[in-house]
């Protein structure tokens, strides 16, 4: 019996260590994320099967669909060249490629394009010497032409890595604590901008939570820039990527290449149709064939903070060169790993006090009345149902508070203007609550000496 015993632990020891992978057990599956989705104002989900990519016109890079060694097969869409997507023996999405034609959009020192050979990530395609990649793995690299690999449902991967020529940089998939404190992750990547309130304002940002530019949008995260050491930067000399957490994972990252002359990463070239139109970044979108959008100041406190953003892309996507930097040009493309409509950036200090959901079911964003509005009715929020720290106020996606009523902040009418011009909202169908008469009021006075018809109020 006591031997009979013996044996059972033995197996369930053995048991324990087949099922851990890398560190972590098997009911703590390691994930990438879920899908691949390409882009803020246009999202366009990539396919995750060799089958769905075929079905959807993507075509071998080889024209045979041979699978290489460390790479996979790859395909593109029509021409376009980034993303190039790698498959793995067994038809699964393992990795991905930002291509460039250096005819079109020079290497280092004319972009921040910087070949393996002086330290960067862009290696030249063996089959096209003006096209050069940088690359992404998914999958592990030794097994991608191995057929009849165990199948993880629901994941793409369980790495992120960059490939350095024959070497390979590892993402850390999971950050300390409650915050992105990422500890593992190398040198060259820096924070945009601190989360914590107690900060001073100017060194707060960084980060863009879903409802950052409009009701519904994909947020972003935590951004984790490559290179960018100081806001004296010189562009050619950021890094070609970022990074973007979310409550300590990794849940998207991005591409920004930066470029002179007015030079542009798309396909052939093309200056995207809109793309000097600030304010209006939806619609700053490149051609049909191309993924790449643009850009525009400021870039705080979403994407950097104050004190960090880059000075030498003030004047970027401008495309006037009479401007000091008016013909630097930015392109960037976001991939999300995981659900675009559930990021949310922490706040600290968070209290004890507990707010209701929303109207949706979801809980409000907690918003930052002192931070400017950038985008819309949500650009400076962050999700926590925590928000009773001085100057937070939690507002729904419709800029209401959860009960439906409206913020009863000494600056509500100033970002009332605000929410309803960039937001579209409807006063007219609110639901006012006990501050019905009194926030009526005030709207008939701002109706009367600062808002135009059809601007702020339909």
């Amino acid at each position: 019996m006591a031997r009979a015993s013996l044996i059972m632990l033995w197996l369930s020891l053995i048991a324990m260590l087949a099922c851990e992978v890398g560190g972590v057990m098997a009911d703590e599956t390691v994930s990438v994320g879920d899908r691949l989705i390409a882009g803020i104002w246009r999202e366009a989900g990539m396919p995750l099967t060799l089958q769905s990519a075929t079905s959807e016109n993507w075509t071998a890079v080889d024209g045979q669909g041979n699978c290489t060694n460390g790479y996979g097969k790859r395909m593109r869409l029509n021409g376009r060249l980034t993303p190039t997507l790698l498959f793995d023996a067994n038809g699964r999405l393992a990795g991905m490629q930002a291509s460039v034609n250096t005819t079109k959009f020079p290497l280092y020192p004319e972009s921040n394009l910087l070949p393996v050979a002086s330290k960067g990530l862009f290696m030249q395609d063996p089959l096209n010497d003006d096209v050069w990649s940088l690359t992404i793995h998914f999958r592990d690299v030794a097994n991608v032409c191995e057929p009849n690999q165990a199948e993880t449902p629901g994941s793409i991967g369980d790495r992120f890595l960059i490939r350095r020529n024959n070497t390979f940089e590892s993402i850390p998939l999971t950050a300390d604590g409650n915050r992105a404190n990422l500890t593992d992750l190398a040198s060259n990547w820096f924070e945009g901008g601190s989360l914590s309130s107690s900060e001073p304002a100017n060194e707060r940002g960084g980060c863009a939570p879903t409802h950052f530019a409009f009701p519904g949008s994909p947020g972003m995260g935590h951004h984790y820039w490559g290179n960018i050491t100081s806001p004296d930067v010189a562009c050619e000399d950021a890094g070609p990527m970022f990074l973007l957490y979310d409550h300590s994972k990794l849940v998207a990252f991005g591409l920004v290449f930066a470029g002179k002359n007015e030079k542009f990463p798309t396909v052939n070239g093309l200056i995207p149709e809109n793309a000097s139109t600030p304010g209006n970044p939806r619609v700053a979108t490149s051609p049909p064939d191309s993924l790449w959008e643009t850009a525009h100041q400021p870039l705080f406190p979403l994407f950097f903070s104050e004190n960090k953003n880059l000075k030498c892309a003030a004047n970027m996507n401008k495309f006037n060169s009479s401007l000091e930097g008016g013909d630097v040009t930015v392109g960037t493309i976001h991939f999300h790993l995981q659900n675009p409509l559930q990021i949310g950036c922490d706040v600290l200090p968070q209290t004890t006090k507990t707010v209701g959901k929303c109207a949706d079911g979801t809980y409000p964003w907690c918003r930052d009345l002192s931070w400017p509005v950038v985008l819309g009715p949500n650009a400076n929020v962050y999700e926590t149902p925590n928000c009773n720290t001085d100057g937070m106020v939690p507002l729904c996606a419709n800029g209401e508070l959860p009960n439906g009523e409206l913020p009863t902040h000494k600056n509500t009418i100033k970002n009332l203007m605000k929410l309803t011009s960039k937001g579209k909202i409807t006063v007219k169908s609110r639901k006012w609550g006990k501050t019905k008469a009194k926030n009526a009021l005030k709207i008939k006075k701002l109706k009367k000496s600062k808002a135009k018809k059809g601007k702020y109020f339909k």
